[in-house]
Order: C-alpha cells, then structure tokens, then sequence
C-alpha cells in the first residue's frame, strides 16, 4: 500500500513537473510587445491590462466609454505601462479597422489580440428576445 501511494505521489509530482516545465518553454515574452484589448476598460479586462501591464507589454485598451478608459489608462500609466486608449464600439466595423490602424500607427504592430468586449443583457430569460441574443453574439463573434 506504501508503494502504491508514493509510486502515485511520484507519478503526480512528475506530471505537475512536466506541465511546469512545457508551460514556461512555451510562454511568451510580453516585455515590448504590443497587447490591444477589446473591453479593457473594466472587470475582466482591466484585470488582464493590468496583468499585461506587469508583464512589460505596451496596451491598448479599446472600449465604447471614454471615461472609463480615461480612468483605466490613468491607472496603468501609473504602474509606468505604455498605454492607448482608444474609444471603440466593436460592434462598428468602420470604428474597428480606424482603432487597430491607429493602435498599428502608435506600436508599429500588433502582437497580442484579446477579444474581451462583450453585451451583458441582464433580465428574465422569459422576457429575453433573439435580438438581445444576435447583439450579443455578433458583439462575441464578429
């Protein structure tokens, strides 16, 4: 029985192992690198630009309100990350291709996409109709 636990215990502290080791071979260097960020202006996507921030990477946090981007950008600043904050409404293509050509303008490039915008429609399922549900979507998807 001994065995068994410390030959399972090996087995396990080897794999915990292993995945350490493919993970850091495989992690990117985000020091320099460009980092755009749709929704990154609160909740889940300000604590990613924060995450990038401490990683070194240059951010460029896309978002509909200014204000919180202002805010955002205000904070990160602070921690010394290189920041753009771009108004952008994803759901407007047009608004879309003039926000990344103004992020590739500033950075030279792009490096990391996160597509972290989203429509929170809040409300009884019963009364949700399939608009709220294609906004959504296409807000996700396109």
């Amino acid at each position: 029985m001994k065995k068994t636990l410390w030959a399972t215990g090996g087995v396990a502290g080897g794999l915990v192992a292993l995945d350490r080791l493919l993970r850091r071979r495989h992690r990117m260097e985000l020091r320099g690198r460009a980092v755009v960020l749709s929704g990154g202006s609160r909740g889940l996507g300000l604590v990613l630009a924060r995450r990038f921030a401490a990683e070194g990477a240059d951010l460029a946090l896309l978002a509909r309100t200014a204000s919180d981007l202002d805010r955002a950008r205000g904070e990160l600043a602070a921690r010394g990350g290189q920041v753009l904050a771009v108004p952008c409404d994803v759901s407007d293509r047009a608004a879309v291709h003039k926000a990344i050509a103004e992020v590739a303008e500033r950075f030279g490039r792009i490096d990391v996409l996160v597509h972290n915008a989203g429509v929170i429609e809040v409300g009884p399922v019963d009364h949700m109709g399939e608009e709220a549900y294609r906004e959504a979507l296409g807000v996700h998807f396109w």
